[in-house]
């Protein structure tokens, strides 16, 4: 009788969890932090904590004297900072646009689920020529805004707080960006091929030896 109850009660709680909302939370300034709450518990994915950055490199190290060269994998958030410094955000805002329409046409069903809040992106445009400057502004509003309109329509988040300005006193442009994202994991099957091809839009930067 005790076996049937577990057989009842397990799959009773694993389809309760899944169907509970998780949040991912994006903060991307001068490094990427990305954590994950789930009811009350938090886990951060990135950065890691000293312990865990001490473990793995102690594995990498172990890994470099077996194979005699030196690997180091970089971050999403480096990935990202290496596109914007060789190609320009321009082109990096453009492929996300791109990744963003796409998937919004494919899963606007499922985008409905998703619960964005708050959507938070400013960028300052470095440029030592003024006009250069404002032009690149002028262009990466062009590209964004269409995207945050077919986002909004999919997912319909909160008013997204957006400012795009040319910047003249610094000397690289500077993003940051910070948003909260909503979504049951019973629907989270559904989108990781799509978050695997947006991902594979930041290549890792080559690697020195």
């Amino acid at each position: 009788m005790v076996y049937w109850w577990f057989l009842l009660i397990i799959p009773a709680l694993v389809s309760l969890l899944i169907c509970l909302p998780v949040t991912l939370e994006i903060l991307l300034f001068d490094s990427l932090s990305v954590t994950l709450k789930i009811l009350f518990f938090k886990i951060k994915l990135s950065p890691k904590s000293p312990k865990e950055k001490a473990k793995h490199a102690k594995s990498s190290q172990l890994e470099e004297e077996k194979s005699g060269q030196k690997k180091k994998k970089p971050g999403l958030g480096a990935c990202f900072k290496y596109r914007v410094k060789h190609e320009g955000i321009l082109s990096v805002i453009s492929d996300i646009r791109d990744a963003v329409c796409i998937v919004a046409e494919k899963l606007k069903t499922l985008l409905s689920h998703v619960s964005i809040h708050p959507l938070d992106l400013k960028i300052a445009v470095a440029g030592e020529d003024a006009a250069e400057a404002a032009l690149t502004a002028g262009r990466l509003n062009a590209a964004l805004f269409p995207m945050l309109g077919i986002l909004y329509s999919a997912v319909k988040p909160e008013p997204p707080d957006v400012l795009i300005l040319p910047r003249f006193d610094v000397s690289e442009t500077r993003v940051y960006f910070h948003t909260r994202i909503s979504l049951a994991p019973v629907f989270l099957l559904c989108l990781a091929r799509p978050a695997l091809k947006f991902i594979k839009l930041f290549p890792a930067p080559p690697v020195k030896i």
